[in-house]
């Protein structure tokens, strides 16, 4: 088994994310009730948009998808052992891509437009953008680089890369 450390990393990443996402989804609500200053947490239920109630109440689905990833990336770095640079970057940035994804739908609260009397509150790209700082886009970036370096073909830098 030559490519054990990659295995290692890409199981203790996944099983930490997983864990680490389940403990958000039990989080946000309550940390939203004490933002909110709602009455209870029903009421907040109600107020919560959809694809955040549904993140924060199917909690189980994001873990199944970090262990989705992780099965996905074991079988191709058992495929192509050669490359297992590429392989745990891939593997490693798609669970990054989960983990960025669920963050989204956690907050998306947050990237809601102004409320009016003649229309729902609808999602506001500005806001998304200027949300901490521009933590999402800057973060998304982050994670598709390194996909596209792996990608690239393996002459395009005048020699053969190894690994």
């Amino acid at each position: 088994m030559p490519n054990r450390i990659a295995i290692v990393l890409l199981t203790s990443v996944s099983a930490t994310l997983a864990f680490v996402f389940m403990w958000i989804a039990w989080l946000v609500p309550h940390l939203l009730y004490s933002l909110y200053r709602m009455k209870s947490l029903d009421e907040l239920r109600d107020f919560m948009f959809p694809i955040a109630k549904l993140a924060t109440d199917h909690s189980w689905f994001i873990a199944l998808l970090f262990g989705a990833v992780w099965f996905a990336s074991l079988l191709v770095l058992r495929r192509f052992p050669d490359r297992t640079i590429q392989c745990v970057t891939m593997g490693l940035c798609a669970q990054g891509l989960v983990a960025w994804s669920a963050l989204f739908c956690f907050l998306f609260d947050e990237f809601l437009g102004p409320i009016s009397l003649h229309h729902d509150p609808a999602f506001d790209f500005d806001t998304f953008i200027a949300f901490g700082g521009g933590v999402f886009p800057i973060t998304f970036l982050f994670i598709v680089a390194p996909i596209m370096v792996a990608l690239l073909p393996s002459k395009i830098f005048g020699h053969e890369r190894t690994a």
